[in-house]
């Protein structure tokens, strides 16, 4: 098992300082989703859960560390903040990364079929029927209750 300074010095040594952004882009392991994973204490874990442990100390498994830069692949321990699920939804949020429209995978519409809606003099029931959607989801939108980044 490492010691803390072997810890340090395996993620300091592994990582691109970006100058700009001073995120530490993990350069090993990186999953599809962008998220850095190194062997820690016998399991496979995220690098900057690891990060976050060797540098602040642990914490309740309850909690999640965020990245506050936004960006999954950095372990930088001045990026990495704990926090809850919802915090981490939030953050979703407000960067943009949240799926929208048609980048939902149950989404029967396309942004290209948003405006044609509202514009539309068609009542909702047979819009909704020609487009396989429910008068409420019609409704939804006219109203702009739902696909409001179109």
């Amino acid at each position: 098992m490492k010691t803390k300074d072997e810890w340090i010095t395996h993620i300091t040594t592994n990582v691109f300082m970006e100058g700009v952004s001073g995120c530490w882009i993990w350069k090993k392991a990186i999953r599809k989703d962008g998220y850095g994973i190194t062997w820690y204490n016998g399991n496979t874990d995220y690098i900057h859960r690891v990060s976050y442990r060797i540098f602040n100390g642990d914490f309740d498994p309850a909690f999640i560390i965020r990245h506050i830069c936004g960006n999954p692949s950095c372990c930088n321990p001045a990026h990495l903040v704990i926090g809850s699920d919802q915090d981490n939804s939030n953050d979703m949020v407000n960067r943009g990364r949240s799926l929208k429209g048609s980048k939902q995978p149950l989404s029967k519409l396309v942004e290209d079929n948003i405006q044609p809606i509202r514009d539309s003099i068609l009542s909702s029931r047979v819009l909704g029927n020609l487009l396989g959607v429910s008068k409420s989801v019609i409704l939804d939108i006219k109203n702009n209750k739902t696909w409001k980044h179109v």
